[in-house]
This record gives structure tokens, C-alpha cells and sequence, in this order.
């Protein structure tokens, strides 16, 4: 006679329903953080998105799971670097800048040092601040600012073994596609590279 097959598996209702909550709390923690990010207009994002990531933000960050989607969106805007200055003995100076794909090799080096100028720029204090803004919160982020430019700085320092080094910050803007098609083929151009302000404006200061 043949042994009778072995019933499947019974997994209890209330296991059904722990899975499922636990699968659904991770897919918001993939969904939220873009969404979020798409709906920030200046200092805050729709209220239910907030909402939202307060929640799921402790998973999300520990899983990185909440890294910049709208970076490689199909209309990328310009990117960010940081140039600064190394002197020399003799007077003179060398520059470098951050991100540099000839001397930041493998491509996830270049990548990290990328990111780091990109995180550096979007933290910059805005230029125009909404007068519900309380004075508290525009210090807080004037401080930010200054500390990571300050701890940039000294890392740079440490790094070539200087007193000091200087800082810029620089936009790289892009060739659209009609000025590439009409001969416009270097997209390292020199003057595609626009300086902007370090220090926030003095009408900014807190």
C-alpha cells in the first residue's frame, strides 16, 4: 500500500496576517522616501508624506533604502563640485576637484565623491526663505552648513598635510541636446562651469 502523501504546510492565520503587514511596512519603506523627495517644495513636503516617513524613516535608513531616485530622473538637472586650492612650498598652488573621474578610480570611489558634492549643495541654505520659517529653524540650517564645509576642510587639510586649503563651489551645467546636434560636442567646456557662493548671503545670515 502506498504511504499517503504528506499534507502541505499550515501556516496559522495570524502568521498570514504578521507576513503580511511586515511585507507591506518594507514596500512602503521603498515607496515613501521617492515619494517624499517628489512632493518637497523648499523647506517641507506634503504634510501625509511626512507623515509617512516618520514612520518608516528608522527602516528605511538602515536599510538604504531611501538614497536620491531623483538624481537619475529622465531630466537631470546640472551637477555640483567642490574645487579647492593645496599651496605649495614655493608659493604656488595645485588644484583639485570633488568629483574627479581621472584620479577616483574604481567608479563607485568616483561615485561616493559625487554624492558627497551633490549632499554638500543641497544642503546649502536657500537663497529666498518663507517668512513662516521660524528664526530657530534658519540658524539650524546655516549651522549644518557651516559644519560640513568646516569638517570638508579640515579633512582636505589632514589629507595633502596643509595649513589651510580654499574652497569653491562650482555647477556644471549641461548641453541640451539641440546644442549638441548643432556642434556644441564638449560637455567639459570651460565655460560650462559656473561659480557659486560658499558662504551663505549676508540678507540669509541668522
Amino acid at each position: 500500500m502506498a504511504p499517503s502523501p504528506t499534507p502541505p504546510t499550515q501556516i496559522s492565520r495570524r502568521l498570514k496576517w504578521l507576513l503580511s503587514v511586515l511585507l507591506l511596512f518594507h514596500l512602503g519603506a521603498v515607496v515613501i522616501p521617492p515619494f517624499t523627495f517628489a512632493t518637497r517644495t523648499g523647506y517641507e513636503s506634503s504634510p501625509l508624506a511626512q507623515l509617512m516617513m516618520s514612520v518608516v524613516q528608522p527602516y528605511s535608513n538602515a536599510l538604504y533604502l531611501n538614497h536620491g531616485y531623483f538624481f537619475f530622473a529622465p531630466s537631470p538637472g546640472p551637477s555640483h563640485l567642490i574645487e579647492y586650492d593645496v599651496p605649495a612650498d614655493d608659493g604656488s598652488k595645485e588644484t583639485f576637484r570633488i568629483p574627479d573621474r581621472q584620479s577616483q578610480w574604481p567608479r563607485l570611489f568616483y561615485h561616493r565623491h559625487l554624492m558627497l558634492a551633490e549632499w554638500i549643495h543641497s544642503n546649502f541654505p536657500p537663497e529666498t526663505v518663507p517668512e513662516w520659517i521660524p528664526p530657530s529653524e534658519k540658524r539650524r540650517l546655516h549651522e549644518i552648513y557651516r559644519q560640513l564645509i568646516a569638517s570638508l576642510q579640515q579633512h582636505l587639510q589632514h589629507r595633502h598635510d596643509v595649513d589651510d586649503v580654499t574652497l569653491r563651489r562650482l555647477e556644471h551645467e549641461l548641453v541640451y541636446p539641440e546644442e549638441y546636434l548643432s556642434g556644441k560636442h564638449d560637455l567639459f567646456a570651460p565655460e560650462l562651469y559656473r561659480p557659486l557662493p560658499l558662504e551663505p548671503g549676508i540678507e540669509e545670515a541668522p
